[in-house]
């Protein structure tokens, strides 16, 4: 109880302090009448105080009480300002936490494309007109300018995340235009790629299974123009298929790649028969490519890719077996960096029946003369970057058929030159200009030429 009163000892020494401080400034009090106020207020805060202690105090006290009570007579108290061994007391060990279930890990996507519109003027008529492949025949019309608008490049995917775990990671994607046909101003979604993909990061391998771009001659061709040089030079389009990816590192940062794919046939609507799938097996596709340091601490790629695949035809003669037409290709791609600011890109090919690779003619096959067409071309671009808000691109593209294959008025080169840039006007919007000019030829037919001036507005996101 001694020790319980003891906690109110600072009350009177308070109150004495306070009652010495009245007295020390009584006489500045009576010759200040301001310093008197100034007094008051802080003895009333003092007060206060003293009142606030008090409560705490009291509230201290019946919480001793209780535990002494409760504790029993062997129970140790610990008071303010007190220091005691308290014995120690055993509780039952609390029961173990059940395992949390294992978290399995959810895909995720990502939403990206791009807005575009196009503006479009031709000095003579290109096919299609939206986008260019070749120049029309004049027919004996003459020439024909044209102008046109259009949203329809403008682009939508998703890329798609897990879920993975520790061995195998999960990815995808879908992606669409607005080149699918319909009106002008309302034009129909086209696919353009869907695919899954799985990669074992720890072997350096990656399956594909779905719609995307051909394995062979992967690179693109820098231009504005939609097309990227399909008919003009550039083979390759997308098709569904099977892709198995092996990567070799190699000491000094060099990488050796190794894809096959078996892809659809892609083959001819003829009567009744589809001359691809009517082939009865896949057509496949195989590329290796080679990576190697340069300087500025960029890589270089060369690239070797092919494909081989067959049409059947119905015979001519009911009862014989189907003709067959080997459609085949042989690419080389590469991509140099040259110094800081150039960028050296290109592709050349050579092969038989490439319609389906957007190549050779469009009489893939000669069913009057028993061949397949044989075509050869490629493409080479100059890119010119390193700047902070803008990028130019130079290039040449060409496309020569075989004449010998091909029937009386059939294309049988599609030739063109281009360059264009890219300025930004946000850190999203772009500006881009591009001037080509196109050069066709036909089979016992004058050349026809065109120049297109493409100017767009681009949204990216």
């Amino acid at each position: 109880m001694q020790k319980k009163i003891a906690l109110g000892w600072m009350l009177p020494l308070a109150l004495a302090v306070a009652g010495a401080l009245c007295i020390s400034f009584q006489a500045a009090a009576q010759a200040d009448p301001e310093a008197m106020k100034k007094l008051m207020d802080r003895i009333d805060q003092l007060e206060n105080r003293l009142s606030e202690q008090e409560a705490k105090n009291a509230r201290l006290e019946a919480q001793i009480e209780a535990l002494t009570k409760s504790a029993g007579p062997q129970a140790h108290v610990v008071y303010p300002g007190t220091v005691v061994q308290v014995p120690k007391i055993c509780l039952p060990a609390p029961a173990a936490p059940a395992p949390a279930p294992a978290q399995t890990a959810k895909a995720a996507w990502e939403l990206y494309g791009y807005a575009k519109l196009d503006t479009l003027w031709d000095s003579n008529r290109i096919y299609p007109g939206d986008y260019a492949l070749w120049v029309q025949p004049e027919n004996g019309a003459g020439r024909h300018s044209e102008f046109m608008v259009t949203a329809n490049q403008t682009r939508l995917g998703l890329n798609l995340k897990g879920p993975s775990d520790a061995a195998a990671v999960t990815s995808g994607k879908v992606e669409v235009d607005f080149y699918g046909g319909g009106a002008e101003n309302k034009a129909n979604p086209m696919m353009r790629q869907a695919y899954l993909q799985v990669d074992w990061p720890g072997h350096d391998v990656s399956l594909l299974a779905g719609q995307t771009s051909d394995v062979i001659s992967p690179l693109t061709l820098p231009t504005v123009n939609y097309t990227v040089g399909w008919y003009a030079g550039n083979i390759g389009y997308r098709h569904p298929q099977l892709r198995l990816t092996k990567g070799f590192d190699v000491d000094g940062g060099d990488r050796v790649v190794l894809q096959l794919a078996a892809v659809r046939t892609m083959g001819h609507l003829v009567d009744e028969k589809n001359t691809g799938s009517d082939s009865g097996f896949p057509t496949l596709q195989g590329r290796a490519a080679f990576s190697f340091p340069v300087s500025g601490g960029k890589k270089a790629t060369f690239g070797l890719s092919g494909h081989y695949g067959e049409e059947a035809y119905a015979p001519a003669v009911p009862g014989r077996p189907d003709v067959r037409y080997e459609s085949w290709s042989a690419n080389l791609d590469f991509t140099v960096p040259l110094g800081r600011r150039f960028l050296l890109t290109g592709e050349g090919f050579t092969g038989r029946d490439l319609d389906a690779y957007l190549g050779g003619s469009s009489e893939a096959v000669n069913v009057h003369k028993g061949t397949a067409t044989a075509s050869a071309g490629g493409w080479l671009a100059l890119g010119i970057g390193g700047f902070e808000k803008m990028s130019f691109n130079l290039g040449a593209s060409v496309d020569d058929p075989r004449n010998a294959d091909l029937s009386a008025g059939v294309r049988c080169r599609n030739l063109s030159v281009f360059g264009n840039g890219a300025f930004s006007i946000t850190k999203s919007a772009q500006f881009l200009v591009e001037l080509s000019y196109w050069d066709t030829q036909y089979l016992s037919q004058p050349k026809v030429h065109a120049t297109r001036v493409q100017m767009a507005f681009q949204y990216n996101f």
